[in-house]
This record gives C-alpha cells, structure tokens and sequence, in this order.
C-alpha cells in the first residue's frame, strides 16, 4: 500500500466529504421527488373519487348536507357494506370509469 502524504489525506478527505454534500443533496431531490408523485396521485384519486360522485349526485341537484345525509344513510346499511366487501375483492377494469369521463 502506498504511502500517502498528509496533504494527499486532507485533499482526499475534502473529496470525500464533498462528494457526500452531493449525494445528500441528490437524496434530498430524490425524496422531494418521491413526495410529489405521492401527492399527485393522492390528489388524483381524489378528483376521480369526486368525478365519480358528481356524476351520480349532481352537485347543481344536492346541496353539501344533502349529499352528506345520502352517503351516510348508504354506508350504514348493512348490504352495502357486505357489497363493498365483495368489491374489494373485484380488480375493476379502468375502462368503464373512462367511458364515463371522456
């Protein structure tokens, strides 16, 4: 092994520790990154979710309570909850939710 100078240690340790600023950095953006698209899609399941309800409770029709009042009374029933059950279940194709939107 050779022998280094302590110049060359420091010059090196320098490199080292800046190559690690930069890579902390890229990490940083990375994860920014990762947040962004997480949010998109949260914020895009939202407005599907959204598009989904307007088309089957207008909202020129029902007011925010109307609409509050019908799901709720929806959700509690015991058959649709069993129904939503056996949806989980279901991998729903896109393509009648697209027919609708587009």
């Amino acid at each position: 092994m050779k022998k280094r100078t302590l110049s060359e240690l420091q010059a090196r340790e320098e490199k080292v520790i800046e190559n690690l600023k930069i890579e902390r950095q890229n990490l940083q953006i990375v994860q920014n990154r990762k947040n962004a698209l997480t949010k998109n899609a949260i914020t895009r399941r939202l407005c599907n979710h959204g598009r989904l309800l307007e088309y089957f409770l207008p909202p020129d029709k029902y007011t925010d309570g109307q609409m509050l009042l019908i799901l709720e009374e929806l959700f509690e029933d015991s058959k649709t909850r069993e129904m939503m059950k056996e949806f989980e279940e279901i991998d729903c194709d896109v393509s009648y939710m697209k027919s609708i939107f587009h």
